[in-house]
């Protein structure tokens, strides 16, 4: 006769990995335990066993939903299963006699090959590589089990006592993959135990600190960089994006989205949980997508691991750009420091990784896409660090220690001896005879202002001309002061083999009034002349170096000399005060806009000018003024709409619909909107998705040009009446617009266009030159790099120093043929730190943008080739030789 019995068992899970708590469902086939990013595993439902360790009494039905799960096996027994927090509850009923003991197991992927390890009572291993003599990694008695991965996180569990465990590795039998089991006694007259399962944290996990601001989720990943996440696009079940963004109000913790048609998204951040909940979404919303950008300096050791998928950054781009594509919910990313961040995203999720440099764009860019769920439109997305940086990344003199290249840098006594080799190298260059403001020396019937100015020529060819009345084609160079070498150190110092006190013999290698802003560049300018640095003498001794190669003026982010500038005859740019540290507050959305319908705004424009534009309207050196640097101008018809009424802006915006329009029903009808007021559409975000809407926003976007200009230079004129405004620094996405340049022509001498690219566009020139009335253009900001032989990432790279040179000569003859450009400025003198720059801290650009390394040596093989055009640039502006052209199919 069967014995009728019921057994209690009760499994807790507690604190999990990378500080969350673990994630316990009931499925088909057993207890999910999510375990972040060490991965999700599954403990399967128990098989009953006899005495001689037979399976017996086959389960025969199975239900689970939510929390529980009710199991029924021949012979009459059954085990009820509630999950309630961390703990599982298992409760056997109606047990036949002949069952003994239960067997649990629990599969492990073979990713854990990759540096995890195992620990079973006192016993411990690593998985291993390859298949193994022995399949059986361990065999016997124990109550505790513990597997790791290679960044420390793990798993551990608690059996009860007496267990019998195994780990194997299945590729003995042709599976691959390891698998984990326990066999446990069931006590009849003990009818009670628990199994205890709990993540462990690598040392320094922590949460990381999230932050919702109006463009999306800023999250702070300490020293391995910071990062944001856009907010979610909606998209179809075609994955075309519908109801698109219309308005972002966020308070740091909280963040209401809205978008077209009434849908709005709640965002709530809790520690490390960013929380999220859709409400009046319409069906044909199946899925949203959000993505988070990735620095390109990851591809200097970086690893990434998605789900059981893994691998490198690639340092250069690699043959398939899309390094990852699948469904995954786990994402993590990590530096060559070993310091990792960590994203857990809502389930069945599709995730891709992807190399932006496919499309010309030096960055990574990773997504998601979630599926929607109209009867639970809640999801979540957790964010963790990990990792502590123990690897020495950058050698004594600020090079990379990874890499080895032509020209760096071994000793200090090979830094010394640069001084006499290079006064060697400078004094066999020969440029050829210019006038003393470094102009060209002919006779082209030019006028004699005694100022810079652009004049154009009876052939209809622009020139700049320099204050004796000569041709002056700028070659001007960014970045001439100590600025971008400079890299933030604080929370990374034992990732350099060399620092130095900030208060002692490198004094000045630190940035003014900082301790943890360092320049490599400066101090080992100061090994090798010994003398501390200053910039008068660094700009005496850069501007005759400069010259040498051919460039003639200081560009755009340079302090300026004055003395020095002044005693070498060396022209210069110089920006207005638009800026926002000095006074100037951005319109949201718009990126280095101000707002010009803001009265406060326009008496800051006036006082600041006032102040500072006077004491240089006499400088003959001062060629012009910079107005800002890359506004986004085109995210105006976009951005404005998502403003309150707090914004100037908007309320001009609304104030011309009223205008246009008269009645509100007029409105709503052309914009297919609700409002029962023009006074509520000032705090309303407006949904441009009509025709007339989009014509309308356009009419806006002409009025908020013209009084943003208008407000500049009438305000310029009155404190200088001699030199130029020289534009805005466009991107090609905010000048490829005729109303842009239309109106920009309208209020500036010249059109500057900081164009990055391989090949040029003339084209596109021509239609700027065309759209602004004719004005002459300065290619404004420009570089190519070379990872290959600098120890450096990013930027638009080519394969060597020498194709710098090729692909600077192909642009900039290329441009200049055209007859209306008259300059250009290479970003930048000296090459961005190793660890990138200062004021990005962790994420900074570290790119080879210099013309002269962190160890102050020229790179002699792009110099080399910079200085063929440089010197020979009026020939091909007079016609007496055609431009250069590259022979790479990358130009063309």
């Amino acid at each position: 006769m069967k014995k009728r019995w019921f057994a209690c068992f009760l499994v807790c899970l507690t604190a999990a990995v990378a500080s969350r708590g673990a994630a316990l469902t009931v499925a088909a086939d057993g207890i999910v335990v999510d375990a972040g990013s060490l991965g999700s595993f599954t403990l399967t439902y128990p098989q009953l066993i006899d005495a001689s360790q037979k399976v017996l009494h086959k389960l025969v039905e199975k239900s689970a939903a939510g929390k529980t799960a009710t199991l029924k096996y021949d012979g009459g027994g059954q085990i009820v299963f509630t999950i309630a927090g961390g703990t599982v509850k298992l409760k056997f009923v109606n047990m036949p006699g002949d069952v003994k003991k239960y067997m649990m197991d629990m599969l492990i992927d073979t990713a854990f090959s990759k540096g995890g390890s195992w620990k079973i009572g006192d016993r411990d291993g690593s998985f291993p590589r390859e298949k193994p003599a022995s399949p059986h990694l361990f065999q016997g008695n124990a109550n505790s089990f513990r597997l790791a991965n290679a960044m420390g996180e793990a798993l551990a569990l608690k059996i009860p006592d007496y267990a019998y465990e195994e780990l194997n590795d299945n590729r003995e039998w042709g599976w691959n993959i390891f698998a984990w089991k326990f066999i446990a006694n069931i006590d009849p007259n003990n009818p009670e135990t628990t199994i205890t399962i709990g993540g462990e944290a690598s040392a320094s996990a922590q949460p990381a600190e999230l932050k919702a601001t109006e463009k999306g989720i800023a999250i702070n990943a300490g020293s391995i960089g910071s990062f944001e996440m856009e907010f979610p696009v909606l998209r179809n079940a075609g994955q075309q994006p519908v109801h698109k963004k219309i308005e972002a109000k966020a308070t740091g913790k909280t963040a209401t989205v809205k978008y077209e048609d009434g849908v709005q998204l709640d965002i709530a951040i809790d520690g490390s949980d960013l929380a999220m909940k859709f409400s009046n979404v319409p069906g044909d919303v199946k899925s949203y997508e959000a993505v988070m950008m990735i620095d390109i300096g990851f591809s200097k050791g970086g690893k990434w691991k998605i789900g059981d998928s893994s691998g490198e950054f690639p340092r250069e781009k690699p043959a398939n750009p899309h390094l990852f594509q699948g469904n995954q919910t786990a994402f993590q990313l990590s530096n060559a420091q070993g310091q990792s961040l960590s994203v857990r995203v809502p389930d069945y999720a599709y995730e891709e990784l992807t190399d932006n440099r496919e499309w010309n764009w030096p960055i990574y860019a990773w997504k998601f896409t979630a599926p929607f769920n109209p009867d639970n439109p809640n999801g979540k997305v957790t964010f963790t660090t990990g990792g502590a940086a123990t690897k020495k990344l950058v050698d004594s003199f600020g090079q990379s220690t990874a890499d080895e290249f032509p020209g760096k840098v071994k000793s200090l006594d090979e830094l010394k001896a640069d001084v006499a080799a290079e006064n060697a190298y400078f004094d066999s260059l020969h440029p050829p005879e210019r006038d003393r403001f470094g102009g060209f020396i002919g006779n082209l019937a030019l006028k004699k202002t005694g100022f810079f100015h652009v004049q154009m020529d009876d052939d209809g060819r622009q020139w700049l001309v320099d204050p004796d009345g000569n041709a002056f084609f700028h070659f001007g160079l960014c970045g001439f002061s100590p600025g971008d070498d400079f890299t933030y150190i604080k929370g990374r110092e034992n990732i350099y083999e060399w620092l130095p006190e900030s208060g002692g013999e490198f004094k000045s290698a630190f940035r003014e009034n900082s301790s943890e802003d360092f320049s490599f560049h400066l101090a080992n300018m100061i090994r090798k002349y010994g003398k501390p640095y200053s910039y008068d003498d660094f700009a005496e001794r850069m501007i005759g170096r400069v010259r040498k190669w051919g460039f003639n003026s200081i560009g755009a982010f340079s302090g300026i000399p004055d003395a020095v500038v002044k005693a070498a005859n060396f022209p210069y740019v110089e920006s207005l005060p638009l800026s926002e540290w000095e006074g100037l507050p951005r319109v949201p959305g718009v990126f280095e806009s101000f707002d010009p319908f803001d009265e406060t705004t326009r008496a800051k424009i006036e006082d600041n000018f006032a102040k500072k534009i006077p004491a240089r309207a006499n400088d003959p050196l001062l060629i012009g003024y910079f107005i800002v640097n890359e506004p986004r101008f085109d995210e105006i018809p976009k951005a404005v709409p998502a403003l309150n009424g707090k914004h100037a802006c908007k309320r001009k915006l609304v104030s011309m619909l009223n205008e246009k329009y008269k009645t509100i029903e007029a409105y709503n009808a052309a914009w297919e909107a609700q409002a029962k007021s023009f006074d509520e559409l000032n705090d309303a975000g407006l949904a441009v998705k009509t025709d007339a809407a989009k014509k309308d926003m356009d009419e806006f976007y002409g009025l908020f040009l013209d009084a943003y200009f208008s407000v500049v230079n009438e305000s310029f004129r009155k404190h200088d009446a001699n030199h130029m405004l020289i534009g805005a620094r466009y991107q090609p996405v905010t000048i490829n617009n005729e109303q842009v340049c239309r109106i920009t022509g309208k209020y500036c001498d010249v059109m500057s266009f900081n164009y990055y690219t391989m090949g040029v566009d003339k084209t596109l020139l021509k239609n700027v030159y065309e759209w602004s009335g004719h004005k002459p253009m300065m290619l404004s900001e420009f570089f190519w790099s070379s990872s290959r032989d600098s120890g450096l990432a990013g930027g638009r790279e080519v394969k060597s120093q020498q194709e710098r040179g090729l692909a600077y000569r192909n642009y900039v003859e290329q441009s200049a043929s055209l007859g209306f450009v008259i300059g250009i400025e290479w970003f930048t003198l000296v090459d961005q730190a190793t660890t990138g720059r200062w004021f990005s801290k962790y994420n900074g650009e570290s790119a080879n943008t210099g013309i002269i390394s962190v160890t102050d040596r020229p790179w002699k093989d792009c110099v080399g080739e910079m200085q063929k055009t440089n010197y020979e640039i009026y020939d091909v502006l007079l016609n007496k030789r055609p431009p250069f052209a590259w022979d790479d199919p990358r130009v063309r």
